[in-house]
């Protein structure tokens, strides 16, 4: 029923970002914005066609030794693969978050060599890791039918074509034979969700194009029949929204009708009611950030994107898809004014790892059609199948690497700001605009000096973990407020700016419905070389009595709290709510009006001085971070009463000092 809720919920969140500003479709104005790392190779525009050249493949393999070293390297890896039969009809694939430990659910790491784990009753932890064991087994046995279908073409040896059609044939043959699964409103039998589907359809329908005439129109046919159409018609059926999952739905379905030649197909990818120009609309703002507010999805959108585009370009269409990939382009950089001085990116919602601001692999991964000038270079440096069979052409491998510079700046239609001001830099996430992998992260922070990072939001881990559902997306783990140890409503809410005056460094915004009985409303200024942060809790008149308000603080420092004046240390149990079982070493102190103390954060420390509105209680843990199992030391203060206020001082010491 939880679920039922978030969707519905969803609809009204479509309507209002529909009506909020969306980017241009102009073609000259998208194609003008971050033009730092954009590469122009061909035309007025900044993007690419794809391209491939097999007979130029096998040239380079019979030239030259590096190539010829790298091919039998990919050849040797899939020779062993193939040794083995290893899928079986009698398997269902689960889903690949739940690859969890039984006994201490934490995250387990797929490999080959990973054994069957043992089948477990259904619906037990046990059942879910067997099915997500088998979930990547198959993904990976996709993903090498691809492989095969491509040395095929790059060597003409037959076992290879022979070993990728007997898979699909095997494919199609059980498709309909695993039981339809309806997770979280996705519908799908190979996988065990809809996304993951659709995510291996657009390479499994590569292999299929690149088999060509080495298979009969009959087999073809087959394929077809029995198991792409019923893939695109389980996706057509999908409740999922408007989101990453839409997106990826469409591309999956606008690739098959491609290959196929199905034109009308295409089109409803395309251009229906949730093809990929609706779900672009819905989901791409006016700042170029993908509306679910998650970097890692931010990313993840461009991953669907780009076969789209690379199987367009191959097939004469990409023409028709300009507009969709200059937007795309400026998806790919728009991150980068975020970024960190480390070179690392804020992490709200739902990632499961900090990223990297300049990630070169993945702008080498896209560089076939959205071309910037690292992953061109990237490109020129690297051996593998795009840069073999679309190769960097002309001097541009030596452009240099300019990044534009962060400066403060609103993002409202995302509900982001930056300050960057006298050394210091701060990621302030003031609202949502859709629940879609947000956390209860509303009025969170995440501050930076220099390239030191003093408090950073960790993300999440898989999602089949408890640590993922009960901590890290939960507003225990954020730098917010808490009012009887409950954070940020369990929906999305756009939050309200209150000032950005970036002459001032100065940032305020509230969440008046933070809970249905209490507002928060939050400052952050930056003066005479300090960070300031005022945040404060007031319970609406219809309350009836006085709560628990708390207010959490996470850093990815060593705390020396001063003794004077502050009480004395304890040790405790953590208060009552949601995800503070999961914190250890946990101390109390009574507090009245101040407190203060230093981090030490590598070789540079700050002094921290907190004041508290009302006298309570002040508890210092060790906190669960990513990757796990990393922790950082998290500061709760709580007081009992009808509203109270935090004000915290930071202020920067040259270096630290030895610990005594």
């Amino acid at each position: 029923m939880k679920f039922v809720i978030v969707l519905l919920a969803c609809v009204a969140v479509t309507c209002a970002v529909a009506a909020a500003p969306q980017p241009t479709r102009d073609l000259d104005t998208l194609a003008s914005k971050f033009p730092e790392l954009k590469f122009r190779q061909e035309g007025p525009l900044p993007i690419r066609v794809a391209k491939e050249d097999w007979e130029g493949a096998r040239r380079k393999v019979r030239a030259d030794d590096a190539w010829r070293s790298w091919a039998r390297s990919v050849q040797s890896g899939l020779d062993r693969w193939m040794r083995e039969d290893r899928d079986r009809a009698e398997w269902v694939a689960g889903y690949p978050h739940d690859m969890i430990e039984p006994a201490t659910g934490l995250p387990l790491r797929w490999s080959e060599q990973m054994p069957e784990p043992e089948l477990g009753a259904a619906g037990t932890r046990q059942r879910k890791l067997h099915d997500a064991w088998v979930a990547f087994l198959r993904i990976n046995n996709l993903d090498r039918i691809h492989e095969a279908s491509r040395l095929f073409r790059l060597t003409g040896d037959s076992r290879y074509a022979e070993w990728a059609a007997g898979q699909l044939d095997f494919y199609a043959r059980h498709y309909v034979d695993w039981p339809l699964q309806q997770l979280y409103g996705s519908r799908s039998r190979m996988l065990g969700q809809g996304l993951d589907e659709a995510t291996a359809t657009t390479r499994l329908i590569d292999a299929v194009r690149l088999l060509g005439s080495a298979v009969s129109a009959e087999r073809r046919m087959v394929w077809r029949d029995r198991l792409f159409i019923p893939i695109v018609n389980n996706l057509r059926e999908a409740k999922v929204g408007v989101n990453n999952i839409s997106l990826w739905h469409a591309v999956a379905t606008a690739i098959i009708g491609m290959e196929f030649g199905n034109q009308a197909l295409v089109k409803e990818a395309l251009d229906g009611p949730m093809g990929v120009r609706a779900v672009m609309h819905t989901g791409l703002t006016a700042d170029s950030i993908w509306y679910e507010g998650s970097l890692g999805y931010q990313t993840y959108v461009l991953r669907a994107l780009t076969p789209l585009f690379v199987q367009a370009s191959l097939n004469g269409l990409a023409g028709d898809l300009q507009v969709e990939m200059l937007q795309a382009q400026n998806m790919l950089l728009a991150p980068l004014a975020l970024r960190f001085d480390d070179g690392m990116l804020p992490n709200p919602g739902d990632t499961t790892a900090r990223l990297k601001a300049v990630d070169r692999n993945f702008l080498m991964e896209v560089r076939r059609v959205l071309p910037s000038t690292v992953g061109v270079a990237e490109a020129s440096r690297n051996r593998n199948w795009d840069t073999l069979l679309d190769p960097v052409g002309g001097p541009a491998t030596a452009a240099p690497e300019v990044l534009p510079e962060v400066r403060s700046a609103n993002l409202e239609s995302i509900r982001m700001a930056v300050l960057k001001s006298q050394g210091w830099q701060v990621f302030f996430r003031y609202g949502q605009v859709t629940p879609h992998h947000s956390h209860e992260d509303a009025l969170n922070f995440e501050a930076y000096f220099g390239d030191t990072p003093v408090s950073t939001d960790p993300g999440t881990v898989l999602y089949g973990s408890p640590l993922h559902e009960d901590y890290f997306r939960r507003s225990i783990a954020h730098n917010v407020a808490l009012v009887d140890g409950a954070g940020q409503n369990d929906r999305w809410d756009p939050g309200e700016l209150e000032r950005f005056d970036p002459a001032k460094a100065t940032v305020s915004a509230a969440q008046p419905r933070l809970r249905p009985d209490a507002a928060v409303r939050r400052e952050i200024h930056i003066d005479g070389g300090d960070l300031l942060d005022s945040i404060t809790t007031q319970l609406n008149p219809s309350a009836s009595s006085a709560k628990r308000l708390g207010f959490l603080f996470h850093t990815d420092c060593a705390l020396i709290l001063d003794d004077a004046g502050s009480g004395v240390d304890q040790a405790a149990p953590p208060p009552a709510g949601r995800g503070f079982g999961f914190w250890d070493q946990v101390t109390v102190r009574n507090v009245t009006a101040a407190t203060s103390g230093r981090l030490r954060c590598g070789a540079r420390e700050f002094v921290a001085n907190w004041r508290w509105s009302a006298p309570g209680r002040l508890y210092v843990a060790q906190a669960p971070s990513t990757p796990l199992p990393r922790k950082r030391t998290v500061v709760y203060f709580e007081s009992l009463g009808r509203a109270a206020t935090v004000d915290l001082r930071l202020h920067p010491v040259a270096a630290a000092q030895p610990a005594r």
